[in-house]
């Protein structure tokens, strides 16, 4: 099964004409490898997205689509805490400890606070 990421690479292979190997190849990963990261077997490597993106020239919301597949996909997000403030710590502690519980209704809420903070 592929994940988010993996469909929207997929997807973008199929719709420029090339096969997984040639993309494998044009990322410097063995074929092997981009296949299990298009179906979650692999976590997605530092720096993936960004060759993915750069090699079909996605720039602006379509790069950043590829960014959020990947999020999606990933089994555990890190968050680097080192120059946060204490505010912005607890923040991220209690979000860590809590997001499991929220309804559907505060997690939306949620999700429109945070991207209207992104835009």
């Amino acid at each position: 099964m592929y994940t988010t990421f993996g469909k929207k690479v997929k997807l973008l292979r199929i719709d420029n004409g090339i096969r997984l190997k040639d993309l494998a190849s044009a990322l410097s990963v063995s074929s092997s490898f981009l296949s299990a990261v298009e179906t979650g077997r692999k976590n997605i490597p530092e720096g993936l997205v960004q060759k993915v993106c750069d090699h079909f020239n996605l720039v602006g919301e379509q790069c950043r689509e590829i960014e959020e597949a990947a999020v999606f996909s990933k089994k555990e997000i890190r968050m680097n805490l080192e120059d946060a403030t204490q505010g912005t710590k607890e923040l991220a502690v209690i979000f860590a400890r809590t997001f499991s519980k929220l309804d559907n209704a505060k997690r939306e809420k949620l999700i429109e606070i945070l991207k209207e903070v992104r835009e």
